[in-house]
């Protein structure tokens, strides 16, 4: 039950009672999928619950709930739809009460915590095999849910355990409350654990994450009745080189100045080469004038970083890249790296369009907000003499946000997070501001997965200060397009010119400036 029309909730007492009426619908809704789960295991083998028990769960459960005639019901089947039944007679309680304003007796007041350890205590009782089980209630959306319907999804997680396990799926960025309905506060390590599903793929955390990953395709080969095959062995890595060494000595040198490239020693030479490297390869690939060639992305470790952490990424890149094999009449062992790297770009093009489907407030400005951004990196990539990889936006100024003229670039900042667009850091970043009267700034990372088709590399090595006036300034349609080019001219500065110049060292076109 969602009443958007009851937010927000003025008065006490419609507060409380909707707060209730949710409380015995969500109850409700837990104790039908837990007799659900019991029916359909029940059915495939999966549970051993003969036909004495079961006609004795079902019975205990129906008077445990004050349902009439609770002695007659037998099946699983009755139950549910007896909970079908009232399902309905609280929907229209609901209407009649809520929308409509007429006066009507509340349908039923037993689905409640209590109700709800008593059904599991019962369920443990009748079925053997689940005596020392815990039984867990997932829900998903929690962001979505009202202020008082918050209310009663926390007194489950703070007075459940340890009967009962609970575990909460809620989008990053989102408001989070600690209210529970006894007046007791939901506080985090003593009631609860947070656990962040999106991986770092930075450090240690990559190796954890790639492992998952790994189980997780094993299992899908598994569940398909076929050998599991390693995801080494899946998704192979081209290793032959994108530019030749000579190319990549050339950008290097053009990057730092070829007087000092050729002045150093072969050795010092060769640290540079593999230290830009990447940067190289973009800029041979996507500089100059000439149709770009587009960067690979082959190998499970590759794909694992591009992903940005997400799984739900990697399975769509996976999935892509699979159906572009099958579809392959000279397809090998493996997923081919050209149909990797066409799955990448797939995918990230895909996700990059429907933003502003997805996200039906301010979707269409986000992605011409992410589109400006990846244009302004993109040229710092080809043309910054120190620091060409600098996908980390450090807000400068994150103080500002809460001054209401960047009310609207607050939205759109909260949103991107909410929606895995940005991502930001726990805690204090690592990094401390280069002088001691600096404000620490706040980091705002472009996801990973964007970054092929933007055109950036996806290895955010160093930072790109930026301030709320900048940012704000790409969200407004009538100095969107000089802000643009003068943040482009900022960031694109080599090092030795900055400050000391204002002109940009390359031509911009209608399309670098669209």
């Amino acid at each position: 039950m969602n009443p958007d029309f009851a937010a927000p909730v003025e008065d006490y007492g419609t507060r409380l009672q909707l707060t209730d009426v949710f409380e015995q619908e969500f109850y409700l809704g837990v104790i039908e999928s837990l007799v659900s789960e019991i029916e359909h295991c029940s059915k495939n083998g999966q549970l051993a619950v003969d036909s004495i028990a079961k006609n004795a769960l079902v019975s205990s459960v129906a008077s445990a709930l004050s349902q009439p005639e609770a002695a007659s019901m037998a099946r699983f089947t009755d139950l549910l739809r007896r909970f079908s039944h009232l399902r309905r007679q609280l929907s229209d309680f609901v209407k009649r009460k809520f929308i409509y304003r007429e006066s009507r007796d509340v349908p039923f007041t037993c689905f409640n915590l209590e109700g709800f350890r008593e059904i599991v205590e019962l369920v443990k009782n009748h079925i053997p095999s689940l005596t020392d089980s815990i039984i867990t209630v997932l829900l998903d959306e929690y962001e979505n849910l009202l202020p008082y319907q918050k209310t009663v999804v926390n007194t489950l997680v703070k007075f459940g355990p340890p009967d009962i396990s609970v575990k909460v799926a809620q989008k990053v960025g989102t408001e989070v409350i600690s209210n529970t309905m006894v007046q007791q506060e939901l506080q985090e390590t003593h009631d609860y654990n947070r656990v962040n599903l999106i991986y770092s793929v930075d450090g240690t955390d990559f190796s954890r994450y790639t492992r998952l990953l790994e189980s997780i395709v094993t299992r899908l080969f598994v569940s398909q009745g076929l050998t599991p095959v390693g995801l080494a062995s899946l998704l192979p890595k081209d290793c032959t080189d994108e530019i030749t060494q000579a190319e990549c000595a050339e950008e290097v040198a053009a990057l730092v100045t070829r007087d000092r490239f050729e002045s150093w020693d072969q050795a010092k030479q060769a640290k540079k080469l593999s230290y830009y490297r990447e940067a190289a390869i973009y800029r041979r690939l996507y500089g100059g004038r000439a149709r770009r060639t587009e960067k690979r992305f082959s190998g499970h470790e590759e794909l694992a970083f591009v992903s940005s952490g997400v799984i739900r990424y990697f399975q769509e890149i996976l999935a892509t890249a699979y159906d572009l094999q099958q579809a392959d009449p000279d397809a090998g062992p493996g997923i081919a790296p050209r149909h990797q790297t066409a799955a990448v770009y797939r995918v990230s093009n895909d996700n990059l369009a429907t933003l502003s489907r997805n996200i039906e407030t301010h979707g269409e400005k986000l992605k011409y907000f992410l589109l400006d951004l990846g244009d302004c990196l993109r040229q710092k990539l080809l043309h910054h003499s120190s620091e060409p990889e600098a996908a980390r936006l450090a807000l400068r100024d994150p103080g500002s946000l809460l001054e209401g003229r960047y009310d609207l670039l607050k939205q759109i900042i909260n949103i991107g997070v909410k929606e895995g667009v940005f991502q930001t850091l726990d805690g204090r970043p690592g990094l401390r501001p280069r002088h001691t009267e600096d404000p620490q700034p706040e980091e705002i990372n472009i996801a990973r997965i964007y970054a092929p088709t933007l055109g950036i590399s996806p290895r955010l090595r160093w930072r790109t200060e930026i301030s709320c006036s900048e940012l704000s300034g790409l969200l407004d349609d009538d100095r969107r397009r000089r802000v643009k080019r003068d943040l482009i001219a900022r960031l694109a500065l080599k090092r030795a010119n900055a400050g000391s110049t204002t002109q940009l060292p390359f031509e911009m076109t209608e399309e670098d400036e669209r």
